[in-house]
């Protein structure tokens, strides 16, 4: 029977989101592709020897602090937060969108902070390793660095935001399979970050 996971892949418009979805569910990748109002993709794989379904939502390029991103968020348990290294924008849309996901959902999140577009490094405008410490304010986090276009590092990618699902089941004595998505959120998980941290990780 298939671990069962629904994550989300949020960021700004244009960063490359449905590119890293399609590259991974179908390997596939469209050069001109139409802006994504919001797209729900199923995929299964084995890793580590395990069967695992994850149902991804391809979410549409607009959601910082908007009623989508709160609906994105309290109807998945793991995240993607893409930006583009070639706009420095982007990069700002990903950290309020991870201050918002900490805030609500707490520090025991699983979050990859996924650096799209890494085939056009000659015109990055994003630094390697800006995520680094803001990363640190999540117990379950990862930085890579992908190019759904050149096909680099992006089932790295979910593979790691599923092993990140398993750590955080097994670090809280739950079966591996266990999804938080129909369990309601309690007073611990909307409390002030806990754990490692950083002085990055202030909420206004």
């Amino acid at each position: 029977m298939s671990q069962f996971y629904k994550v989300a892949v949020l960021g700004a418009g244009g960063v490359g989101k449905s590119d890293l979805v399609l590259r991974f569910t179908q390997n596939r990748f469209e050069e001109f592709y139409d802006p994504t109002i919001e797209d729900q993709y199923t995929h299964n794989f084995e890793l580590d020897g395990k069967a695992v379904k994850l149902e991804i939502l391809d979410t549409a390029g607009q959601e910082d602090f908007s009623n989508l991103l709160e609906n994105y968020v309290s109807t998945r348990e793991a995240y993607i937060i893409s930006y583009s290294i070639i706009d420095f924008s982007s990069m700002e849309v990903a950290r309020e969108i991870a201050m918002y996901i900490l805030k609500v959902r707490g520090n025991a999140t699983p979050v990859g902070f996924v650096g799209n577009k890494s085939d056009l490094c000659s015109d990055r405008q994003v630094e390697q390793g800006i995520f680094d410490e803001l990363s640190k304010c999540f117990t379950y986090s990862f930085c890579i660095e992908t190019s759904a276009k050149e096909s680099l590092n992006v089932k790295e990618a979910f593979f790691e935001l599923t092993r990140l699902v398993w750590k955080r089941n097994l670090d809280k004595n739950l079966a591996i399979g266990y999804s938080e998505v129909e369990v309601k959120l309690d007073s611990s998980e909307t409390s002030e970050p806990r754990g490692k941290c950083c002085k990055q990780c202030v909420i206004y």
